[in-house]
């Protein structure tokens, strides 16, 4: 069948394709698709001690899933007398179906033992602290 082959080579819709079915497959939630992972991730960052809200976003332009952990990050630059506060969205990209743990490790990978006493320090320790988050003394607080 000349319709059947056309179907199949060229992605015309028809109820015997594969990209017919492909395109009425019905679309989750990704927050209830990927509770049980959110939850993990979660439970992990809440086990550091620090305050990072968990979610799992999509772009709807790409299609592309992001973990995200949004907090509040606040800085001291050389030579200015404010504290910098901004609110912080670490995102790491993963496929649904395959690299979920790779996702996990890379994102909790931010959180070093440094950046964790740098985001748990006092408003006076990090006023006095003049470097990069990431190399923040470990026994300082």
């Amino acid at each position: 069948d000349v319709h059947a082959f056309l179907a199949g080579k060229c992605g015309i819709p028809d109820p015997r394709s594969y990209i017919y079915g492909v395109r009425l497959r019905k679309k989750q939630n990704p927050i209830k698709m990927f509770k049980n992972f959110i939850k993990k991730t979660q439970d992990a960052v809440d086990a550091l001690g620090v305050d990072v809200k968990v979610d799992v976003e999509r772009d709807e332009e790409t299609g592309r899933y992001y973990l995200t952990g949004k907090f509040t990050q606040r800085l001291k630059f050389k030579g200015w007398d404010d504290m910098f506060v901004q609110e912080t969205v670490l995102r790491e990209e993963f496929f649904p179906d395959a690299d979920r743990k790779t996702a996990f490790r890379l994102f909790m990978g931010f959180f070093t033992p440094n950046r964790i006493a740098h985001m748990n320090a006092t408003d006076e320790e990090v006023m006095a602290y003049e470097g990069h988050p990431a190399h923040y003394p470990v026994g300082k607080n």
